[in-house]
């Protein structure tokens, strides 16, 4: 099972609607978009971690009946944070390096003219489908000419491909640099890589040394060289579209089917409604026991992500809200990210006995 469940950015946990709040025996008028978490077979909800299974609610429009997430074994929990990401482009510069006296190979009786030497870059667009083109060469010659001459010519070669399906755009730089060539993709979020050909791929054996985001999960954004540095272009993390990517993905698991596509549905809760907003994504995996009315003992594995708005109200931050849950859900296997040591104590206990 996968799910989604998105909090709606003006609601605190347990909100009820018309004031006040939910308990853990009466889930009904949980607000629209609110979360609430309760020990399974308690009275009352959760305020800080669970010491044995939990459930997980989260309110719905139109009076409906909340959905729930009916049992989390916090044994085999652990979770995973996502912060938001602005989204990238793919950004490369290269230096063109100076010329090699190709002509010093011949012998001045031997010229009938001066050697030609080419410098050639290979544009290529990662996540194609079949039949979709995907590479784009650049390619220039060059007669007995200086590294700046080159790099203008790349840069006109460049721009004049440029196209909705080449969407680059070039530039040199001034003085010192105007051997080094910038090329910019025009979209954010396309994932692009470049090679080097002719008298210019000595810069793809370079010894290169990569660039990453340390977050919860380290990922390359790029890397740099002696002669190139090179920005990798990426999507957007926890935005709007994010999201929304995200609840398509998942929407098999709260029985929305035969969807076709986004916006062409059956069902009037679908596509979910999402806030323009960023938000923190909490990724909990765990799974739970089959004790009865089973045919065979395993245990499936069970994911749910929980998104929740960075932001409140008119753009101010939502700490209170996402303090709230992180002293429910923290960050990390569950069993060894408790309160205390008693309440550790009471996890093993608890566990023991269901």
């Amino acid at each position: 099972m996968k799910q989604l469940l998105i909090v709606n950015s003006a609601r605190a946990l347990n909100a009820k609607v018309g004031g006040g709040s939910v308990t853990g025996k009466d889930l009904s008028g949980l607000a629209p978009g609110a979360l609430a978490f309760g020990e399974v077979g308690a009275a009352s909800v959760l305020s800080a971690t669970a010491t044995k299974n939990f459930w997980i609610a989260l309110g719905r429009p139109n009076g409906q009946a909340p959905f729930l997430i009916p049992e989390v074994d916090i044994r085999t929990l652990s979770i995973v944070k996502s912060t938001p990401v602005a989204a990238t482009r793919m950004q490369v510069t290269f230096a063109v390096p100076t010329p090699s006296d190709v002509a010093d190979l011949i012998p001045t009786t031997s010229r009938v003219i001066s050697p030609i030497n080419e410098y050639g870059v290979v544009f290529i667009k990662k996540g194609t489908v079949p039949h979709e083109r995907n590479t784009w060469t650049v390619q220039v010659a060059s007669q007995a000419s200086t590294a700046a001459n080159v790099a203008l010519a790349l840069r006109d070669a460049i721009n004049a491909k440029h196209s909705e399906q080449f969407p680059f755009t070039a530039s040199v730089g001034s003085s010192s640099d105007a051997n080094k060539v910038t090329a910019v993709c025009d979209n954010y979020g396309e994932d692009w890589e470049v090679k080097f050909i002719d008298c210019l791929e000595g810069i793809n054996s370079e010894t290169k040394t990569t660039t990453d985001t340390a977050t919860y999960h380290t990922f390359v954004t790029g890397y740099t060289s002696s002669s190139v540095t090179f920005t990798k272009g990426m999507k957007a993390i926890g935005d709007k579209a994010d999201i929304q990517d995200l609840a398509s993905r998942c929407a098999a698991g709260k029985g929305f089917t035969d969807t076709y596509r986004d916006g062409d549905t059956i069902y009037k809760t679908y596509p979910e409604e999402v806030e323009d907003r960023t938000y923190n994504v909490y990724t909990l995996r765990f799974r739970v026991g089959r004790d009865s009315a089973k045919t065979r003992d395993e245990r499936v594995w069970q994911i749910v992500h929980i998104a929740i708005p960075t932001t409140y109200g008119t753009d101010s931050a939502n700490t209170s809200n996402i303090s709230a849950l992180e002293a429910i859900i923290p960050v990390g296997n569950y069993m060894d990210n408790v309160n205390s040591a008693a309440t550790s104590a009471a996890i093993t206990a608890a566990a023991s006995n269901t």
